[in-house]
């Protein structure tokens, strides 16, 4: 007789070890869509990408970044817009 099947995990459920240790309770942050949109180009002058207006940093980090973090930078892109 075959065990039962594991269940599967989410797609975006996070297996790396200390994963959940940046989310907010636990969570990981995943539930956050990326603010990409595709027109990834670095502004000399600002030094934020002209799609999203995120940094590098900010960019390279937001996989490991927890919804609160995701949210807060979220709530932040409109203003850097403008700003421009």
């Amino acid at each position: 007789m075959k065990p039962p099947p594991k269940p599967a995990l989410p797609l975006d459920a996070c297996v790396a070890p200390g994963c959940a240790a940046s989310g907010e309770r636990g969570e990981v942050g995943n539930d956050v869509p990326s603010p990409c949109i595709g027109i990834c180009i670095i502004s000399a002058a600002s030094g934020l990408c002209e799609g999203c207006q995120r940094n590098l940093d900010e960019i390279a980090s937001w996989s490991s970044y927890g919804t609160a973090q995701k949210r807060a930078l979220l709530a932040e892109l409109p203003s850097r817009k403008g700003a421009q």
